[in-house]
């Protein structure tokens, strides 16, 4: 027999079905704190995920049935930043927004006074020589990795002054040399975006090994960008973040104590991914006004809750994690 439970506050709602079932579902709760669903299998006192779960809601509306965060593209905007130079955006700083994109290409005529990047790894199709091209309002810069590694990027095109929307040749700067690229390799790619006053746009294109141009660049050529981060708690075993975005938790074998083993709060884009959670009086994870969290993949054991989260602002996605002799009892009214 399965076990599915919603929880919220004082509501609790237990639904059985065969144990031979394989579903991949959506929920969307119509409540400021969202989470959700625990799906698993009792059986001799263990408790064994067998569902797999894909969740995710913005401001009580359905973004995706596929359960993806708007593609693989994440557009990072500063808000209230002047000037017209790249170099002034405030890129050590958290952004004002996150916005998911399909191809790499930003609004036409939009705000003033933003500043912008976009990160991902790019994936050519095929070996051979490549040549990229921006567009930008009222700057722009294409940096491009010899390999998935950031600290390998150099700037390969650029504009200083503004073009219009997809205006390519304007300036010598905005064409880059042909570069040989190996097929199915990742490449972090890298554009920056300053808009001053009036108008705004930014595009980057590229022309294959033969011949075709596709403009501008998208998706199907790139995969979401994560930030590997150095880990290094001396004091505790838990990790706590604060106010961090566009990175990974991996590999982590975190056990004991009473309080959350990962706790995130005012976090976007992060992957938590491939880690053992173990022992805590509290919750595996804990998300506090976070938004773009996935979930996938970890290996639950001896802890309260799975996954708690409360007061977020969507893109939540818990998926093929393991929960094995769950502690309970669920000291928090939303779980996985």
């Amino acid at each position: 027999m399965v076990n599915i439970a919603y929880n919220y506050l004082s509501m609790k709602v237990l639904f059985f079905i065969p144990l031979n079932f394989k579903y991949s579902f959506l929920i969307v709760v119509s409540l400021t704190s969202l989470l959700l669903i625990s799906c698993h299998k009792e059986e001799n006192n263990e408790v064994y995920q067998e569902a797999s779960m894909k969740l995710l809601a913005v401001n009580n509306e359905v973004l995706s049935l596929s359960g993806s965060i708007a593609g693989n593209l994440v557009r990072e905007v500063w808000n209230n930043n002047t000037g017209n130079d790249v170099s002034q955006i405030p890129l050590q700083s958290a952004p004002s927004t996150t916005v998911g994109l399909t191809s790499l290409e930003g609004p036409v005529n939009g705000a003033e006074n933003y500043g912008a990047r976009i990160r991902a790894f790019l994936i050519p199709p095929t070996t051979g020589s490549y040549t990229f091209w921006i567009s930008a309002d009222d700057s722009g810069e294409i940096w491009l990795s010899t390999d998935a590694k950031p600290s390998n990027k150099v700037k390969i095109a650029y504009t200083l002054s503004w073009n219009n929307s997809r205006e390519w040749n304007k300036f010598e700067s905005q064409k880059s040399k042909t570069i040989t690229l190996q097929a199915g390799q990742k490449y972090y790619l890298e554009i920056l975006h300053k808009q001053g006053g009036g108008g705004g746009n930014l595009a980057v294109q590229w022309m294959l090994p033969d011949g075709k141009v596709e403009s501008p660049i998208t998706e199907s050529r790139l995969q979401a960008y994560t930030e590997a981060v150095d880990l290094n708690y001396s004091s505790s075993p838990a990790i706590d973040l604060y106010n961090k975005h566009n990175l990974t938790i991996n590999g982590k074998s975190i056990n004991g104590g009473s309080a959350p083993l990962i706790k995130l709060t005012n976090c976007s884009n992060i992957t938590i991914t491939g880690n053992r959670l173990s022992n805590s009086k509290d919750v595996g994870i804990y998300l506090y006004n976070c938004k773009n969290i996935t979930i996938a993949d970890n290996f639950f054991t001896r802890v309260s809750t799975g996954v708690y989260a409360d007061h977020t602002a969507g893109g939540i996605v818990v998926n093929n994690n393991q929960f094995l002799n769950m502690q309970g009892p669920f000291p928090r009214g939303q779980f996985v």
